[in-house]
């Protein structure tokens, strides 16, 4: 689940030049400021106070957007301006800064003049601003290229998103409900220094909290959803356990509310759930609708790959709970398996995805209701997270290109996907994977998101290893 960032823009323009330029040199770069306005607004919220002309004006859109709740700053050179205008916008904010040198020609034709050299002098405005910040120990992003060019908005594009997901990250609420399985140390990670270094910050809730929500959920709310669930599944469960199944994705549900949650990580594996006398199944579907729902919910009490996933969701893609579990040496690949969650939205459209018992991991009232289907294929990022030590804040991100085949392997009885590495062998790339601290479950999602993640990872703090 994305947001659409909202941003201030600085279109910078020198007001010396009003009496050097012809006269509708000024006109001529107001209109380039509201088409650069105009088109970002295709990607994000804009907020433009008009072309930045001297200091005075810089001050007054610093004190606009002082209180504007923005999210990023844009500053975007129409010519070579005073690193001061930008600057004091900069040194007011501790947003994300992009600086878009974007040309306004491609090529330098023959009769290029010395108006032409002030006209399109975005390079020294450019050089001017990036100077400045760094020796000022501003940080930013930069991004230089024809400004009409559609790859160079993409470029701003993916820089957005990662700039929405690093603050949801920032600001996330991650619910703890059960610890991790006992031995269970490389999913295990410390409060504290999470939320102190990343900000994202865990939520615990106990057993009595989530009984509580289980029984208070109405009937008339199973039977509704009840009553829907056929239209996605082709439905293998008997009617009772399928009941108890809605009522603890709707209990997970209404915890998600009441906490402002963005994630969760639950022990099935425990009192909680299986062995529970109560509750007794393992919560596989809620899990699963949760996580098509755009709020992922990892097992095993595993917290840092909930946040792996949430990663994924905050921009924009899917968020498929995983383990490497084999190798296949023939076909080079890594099968990924998992105890019988999914993200729906990976499912293949062609084909109804099924809802059965978990067999695998019975709890005291059977085997609770489990979505089997056939992942899409196609190119495809994994994603790890974890605590470091000697990494950037602690932590750790760690993403693989590669692609999803497409294939399935039905008598696994739980929805699994086939990836192949982009730059490797399927044993450099397992082994790079391990090596660079990834815990043992991971998270895919299709699409190449690897140039976002770097961007998260500068925007939010940890570390990224690319694979």
């Amino acid at each position: 689940m994305k947001s659409r960032a909202r941003i201030g823009l600085v279109a910078l323009y020198f007001d010396m030049f009003d009496d050097i330029m012809p006269p509708s040199f000024r006109q001529e770069k107001e209109a380039v400021g509201r088409e650069i306005a105009t088109m970002l607004g295709q990607l994000c919220e804009v907020d433009y106070p008009g072309i930045i002309a001297n200091e005075a004006k810089a001050v007054e859109a610093a004190d606009r957007w002082g209180q504007a709740g923005l999210d990023a700053i844009i500053f975007f050179p129409t010519m070579a301006s005073p690193p001061s205008f930008s600057w004091a916008v900069a040194r007011a904010s501790k947003l994300p800064l992009l600086i878009w040198n974007g040309h306004l020609i491609q090529e330098i034709h023959d009769s290029f003049t010395y108006h032409d050299a002030n006209r399109y002098s975005s390079n020294v405005g450019t050089i001017m601003i990036t100077n400045v910040f760094l020796r000022e120990g501003r940080t930013f992003h930069l991004i230089s290229g024809y400004y009409r060019d559609r790859n160079v908005l993409e470029q701003i594009r993916r820089y957005l998103d990662a700039v929405v997901a690093a603050n949801r990250l920032r600001n996330a609420r991650v619910g703890r409900i059960g610890r991790e399985i006992q031995g269970y140390a490389d999913v295990s990670i410390e409060e504290e220094p999470l939320r102190s270094n990343l900000g994202t910050q865990i939520v615990p809730i106990e057993k009595e909290e989530l009984e509580r929500a289980y029984r208070d959920v109405n009937p008339s709310r199973i039977r509704d959803h009840r009553n829907q669930l056929g239209e996605e599944y082709q439905l293998e469960v008997p009617e009772e356990i399928l009941e108890s199944s809605i009522r603890i994705a709707l209990a997970l549900e209404d915890l998600f509310v009441k906490h402002q949650l963005d994630a969760a990580a639950i022990n099935c594996h425990s009192d909680l759930f299986r062995r529970n006398p109560e509750i007794g199944l393992v919560a596989c579907y809620g899990a699963s609708r949760l996580t098509g729902m755009g709020f992922p919910v990892s097992c095993t009490g595993d917290i840092p790959t909930s946040i792996a996933m949430l990663v994924l969701k905050a921009l924009g893609g899917q968020a498929h709970y995983c383990e490497c579990v084999m190798t296949d040496h023939v076909q080079n690949y890594i099968l990924f398996t998992n105890t019988g969650e999914g993200d729906p939205t990976l499912a293949r459209t062609n084909r109804k995805k099924c809802l059965i018992c978990n067999e695998h991991y019975p709890g005291l009232r059977g085997g609770g209701a489990s979505p089997v289907f056939s992942c899409r294929g196609g190119a495809a990022t994994m994603v790890g997270f974890s605590p470091k030590m000697g990494a950037a804040k602690g932590h750790v991100l760690v993403a693989a290109q590669g692609e999803v085949l497409g294939t399935f392997h039905e008598d696994t009885r739980v929805a699994n996907a086939a990836f192949r590495f982009k730059n490797h062998s399927c044993l450099e790339g397992f082994n790079r994977w391990c090596m660079a601290g990834a815990p043992h479950h991971g998270a895919f999602t299709l699409g190449d998101f690897s140039r976002q993640m770097q961007y998260v990872a500068d925007l939010w703090g940890p570390q990224l290893i690319l694979i």
